[in-house]
């Protein structure tokens, strides 16, 4: 898949040719010169086996990501996982879409 980037000054287009779910796993692929990734900056945090590493600062670099709670289907939601789960609603609900 060749997609162009959004939102940057130049029309440059990207070639995704792997997605990974692990930010080890991700860090060993840059780590192995095959390509740079978005990862969480604590995923770097002083491993001298990423001494090769650099991490960048993305300026105003705020992502959001959509969350859901997981259970098992066969059984029914037992009444503190009912109000985990309203607890989370309601605070995700309450926080304005700026300060995520």
């Amino acid at each position: 898949m060749v997609e162009l980037l959004p939102g940057a000054s130049l029309a440059i287009p990207t070639q995704i040719v792997m997605e990974l779910n692990h930010t080890e796993a991700i860090n060993e692929m840059v780590a192995s010169g095959i390509g740079v990734s978005l990862v969480p900056r604590s995923s770097l945090v002083k491993k001298k086996r990423y001494a090769n590493l650099i991490s960048l600062s993305i300026e105003n670099g705020k992502l959001q990501r959509s969350l859901g709670l997981i259970h098992l289907r066969s059984k029914p939601l037992r009444p503190p996982t009912r109000a985990l789960l309203e607890v989370l609603q309601n605070h995700f609900r309450s926080m304005k879409p700026n300060s995520r």
